[in-house]
């Protein structure tokens, strides 16, 4: 009986081990995916008619530019810090025209700058219209506008006012109409929208100092945190309560193996649904709206998400485990909570520090701008942007939680422990966002959401980590656009 019983043993045992060159050729596959990621951010063409319509810089300016309209407010005739502000929101636009040419930022200079630049802007512009009829006809107006110095007729005004409020300009929008007003004789006009420039102006810089002021205090709270759980932990006054791995080793490997599987079909199927989106985007271009766009974005990255959870179910079904294996449940939903919360507190400093490093170290680097930023600005209605804000604040947290400090994290931990595993995820996790200058901030932002996982043993932290930092993101966005 005992030799029958060891036979069995010895026929099952091989079975229950994941193969070692098979957990090999995933991991080459998962480079080769993470290549293919990489080079379709950086060389694949945009499926919009301007390539990256709007970008950080382009933001950045305009924040600038709306500094020096609320300048009045604060400091009266005073012209030294709305000279400043001006001019670095030329340098901001300068620099958007060099890495990101596009119509949007052409339209500033021609609005703002002076000079040759203007003439130059007006000139590119004529090439960047769906048509070289609407191209000549922009650039004609421009010209009419801010080189002529004959008036303009009320005719000629009400289809440049037209053409202007179609340009998705946003806060601009009011200088190019009180530019067109002046021009053609109707100085109230002008003034009322100067006037209502300043205010908005000044509405915007106020939330936004707000904004940023809260965003410090959290961080002075996350710096403390993040001294006290160093101790805390360094002392054993705090342990992980990581989730359990399997106690036998041959368990560990398949579930190193099933949960490597699972992540590269997630990081596979998030390229082929975004490859398809950007190809119907493509081919259909000149009857896709920006709504269109959006939708096609939302859809594509949940029905990612989607096809991969379906395949994590099964796998873990199949090999007898469960969600709960992978962090999906919680030993207290408050103390989860809490513990998110403080994470979000913790990475503000982290990120902050890391963004400064890598802004000097790629500082003559092109980066491509994050796909939300010129969806959000594109988009035209409230429908849009709450698709937008539901994807960043809810899909993202949840799917990018499970797959990489659920499946990655804990394959990578099964297999080789979880210092690999936090590190290792958190690298994946940086690779798959704008390079370089976003990969040093989402690096940190993986490493406190892997720790925190590891501590807790839940993905419920991370995810509320996540929700928050990618929530006050849009808040930031949101302010700077003007909305």
């Amino acid at each position: 009986m005992s030799d029958e019983l060891t036979n069995q043993m010895s026929e099952q045992q091989p079975e229950q081990w994941y193969p070692a060159r098979r957990y090999t050729f995933l991991l080459v596959c998962l480079f080769l995916l993470f290549s293919l990621f990489i080079a379709a951010q950086r060389y694949m063409p945009d499926s919009s008619h301007d390539h990256q319509p709007f970008s950080e810089e382009l933001l950045q300016g305009d924040l600038c530019l709306k500094l020096s309209y609320a300048s009045a407010n604060w400091f009266g005739s005073k012209a030294g810090f709305r000279g400043e502000q001006r001019a670095a929101a030329l340098v901001f636009y300068d620099q958007t025209a060099r890495e990101n040419p596009s119509s949007a930022v052409y339209r500033r200079q021609i609005i703002v700058s002076r000079g040759q630049v203007r003439k130059s802007a007006i000139m590119l512009i004529t090439a960047r219209g769906r048509t070289p009829s609407s191209g000549l006809r922009e650039a004609a107006m421009w010209s009419s506008i801010y080189l002529s110095s004959d008036s303009i007729s009320a005719s000629r005004m009400a289809e440049y006012r037209t053409l202007i409020k179609g340009m998705s300009l946003g806060w601009v929008e009011r200088i190019a109409l009180a530019d067109l007003y002046s021009r053609s004789g109707m100085k109230a006009d002008a003034a009322r929208e100067l006037s209502d420039a300043s205010a908005s102006a000044l509405k915007t810089t106020t939330q936004f100092g707000v904004l940023i002021l809260m965003m410090v205090a959290v961080g002075v709270i996350g710096s403390v945190l993040l001294v006290w759980y160093v101790v805390a932990r360094s002392s054993g006054f705090i342990r992980p309560e990581e989730s359990e791995l399997p106690a036998s080793a041959a368990e560990r490997s398949m579930l190193a193996g099933c949960l490597l599987e699972v992540f590269v079909v997630y990081i596979g199927a998030t390229i082929v649904f975004q490859a398809v989106a950007a190809l119907v985007i493509t081919r259909i271009q000149s009857a896709v709206t920006s709504g269109m766009a959006v939708q096609f974005t939302v859809t594509a990255y949940v029905s990612a998400g989607f096809v991969a959870l379906l395949y994590l179910r099964h796998r873990l079904r199949k090999s007898g485990w469960s969600l709960r294996t992978v962090g999906l449940g919680t030993r207290g939903l408050a103390v989860d909570v809490a513990w998110g919360v403080g994470g979000y507190a913790v990475c503000l400093p982290l990120v902050v520090a890391a963004g400064l490093i890598s802004r000097f170290l790629s500082r003559y680097v092109q980066t491509p701008s994050n796909p939300i930023v010129p969806l959000f600005v594109e988009s035209s209605t409230i429908f849009d942007r709450i698709l937008l804000l539901l994807l960043a604040a809810v899909a993202a947290p949840i799917f990018e939680e499970i797959f990489f400090r659920g499946a990655l994290l804990h394959s990578l931990r099964a297999k080789w422990g979880s210092r690999i595993g936090i590190v290792a995820s958190a690298v994946a996790f940086g690779l798959v966002h704008p390079l370089p200058l976003s990969f040093l901030p989402i690096l940190a932002l993986g490493s406190v959401f892997g720790v925190i996982v590891n501590q807790r043993g839940s993905l419920l932290p991370s995810m509320v980590a996540h929700a928050l930092n990618n929530t006050a993101a849009f808040m930031l966005l949101f302010v700077l656009t003007g909305s």
